[in-house]
This record gives C-alpha cells, structure tokens and sequence, in this order.
C-alpha cells in the first residue's frame, strides 16, 4: 500500500523508495525488496496461476482463490473497524 500511496509505478520502484527512511514510520519496517514483495503477491494466486503470471502478466483479473478472498474480507474488516471507530466518516477509500 504504501508503494501506491507515494505514486510507485511497479514492484522495481521499491528499490528507490527504500532510502526513504520516513516511509518506513507507518509500517515500522522498511520496504520489501522487489523480488520479496512479487513472491508475497503471487502467494494470492493458485499455483498454476502463479507459473502463468510469472511468465507473462496479461493485465486480466485471476480466478478468486482463498488466500484473494481472504485479502477482501480483510478490506471488509478494515472499513467495518473504520466505521466502528469514525462513525461520522461516511467516504472511505482502499487501494
């Protein structure tokens, strides 16, 4: 998130924004190298898929697996706290 969040184009940009020492405040670590965060973002993919996109990424969306809909219900529990703790905060946006 926080390589979005500063405008990082792509998993590379993380070398870059690893010197950035005030970006690691927020997660209180510092940013995952390139190779560290691809491999944790094809663990949301079925094996085969992971093979797939690894070779070619073709900008469509994967078939939902456990591990994806794990990662939405996590997004449904951010907004629910969120909600629980702002409750006059009716815009929330997750990206």
């Amino acid at each position: 998130m926080i390589l979005n969040a500063v405008g990082g184009e792509c998993l590379d940009n993380c070398d870059a924004l690893k010197q950035d020492t005030a970006l690691q405040e927020p997660s209180g670590h510092g940013l995952p190298s390139p190779e560290a965060a691809r491999k944790f973002l094809y663990k949301f993919h079925g094996e085969t898929q992971a093979v797939a996109q690894q070779a070619q990424f073709s900008g469509k969306a994967r078939e939902e697996n456990a591990r994806l809909r794990g990662w939405g219900q996590a997004n449904v529990d951010v907004l629910q706290e969120l909600g629980r703790r702002l409750p006059d905060q009716k815009i929330a946006t997750i990206d």
